[in-house]
C-alpha cells in the first residue's frame, strides 16, 4: 500500500523478498528513512511502475544492490531518488522498458558520480 515503511528514521536494512509477487510500488515506498544505507532490489521483477518517491530522502543511502530486479519497469513517478544525498553511482541500465520518468528523478543527489543511463534511448 502506500507510504510502506515511510519514514522509519532509524531503519538501516530491509528484507524485501516478501514483496516478489509485488506488481506495483505505491507512492512513498521507503521514503524518508533517512538512516537507510543499503538495499536489495532482486526481488521485483514482476514491478512495472514505480509511483512517487519511490526511496526519496532516504539521506544515507549509498548503495542499491540489485537493480536490475527493475527491469520490467515501463513508468518511473514524482521524485525517483530524490533526496537521496549520499548516493554515490546507480547503474540504470536495465530499465530497458521505461517509456515514462515523471519529474525529480535522482533530484538532490549531490554525491552522485557515475550513473548509467544507457537504457533511456526510447524516452522522448
Amino acid at each position: 500500500g502506500e507510504s510502506f515503511l515511510k519514514s522509519c528514521s532509524s531503519l538501516t536494512q530491509v528484507d524485501l523478498t516478501c514483496l516478489r509477487h509485488v506488481a506495483s510500488i505505491e507512492n512513498d515506498f521507503l521514503k524518508a528513512c533517512e538512516s537507510l544505507e543499503t538495499v536489495d532490489l532482486s526481488t521485483f521483477q514482476k514491478i512495472t511502475c514505480l509511483n512517487q518517491c519511490f526511496l526519496g530522502d532516504c539521506s544515507s543511502l549509498k548503495t542499491i544492490f540489485n537493480i536490475s530486479g527493475l527491469g520490467n519497469v515501463n513508468s518511473i513517478g514524482f521524485g525517483f531518488l530524490d533526496g537521496c544525498s549520499s548516493l554515490v553511482s546507480v547503474d540504470l541500465s536495465f530499465f530497458t522498458s521505461v517509456v515514462y520518468i515523471a519529474m525529480y528523478f535522482l533530484n538532490g543527489c549531490k554525491s552522485l558520480e557515475i550513473v548509467d543511463l544507457s537504457a533511456f534511448r526510447q524516452i522522448t
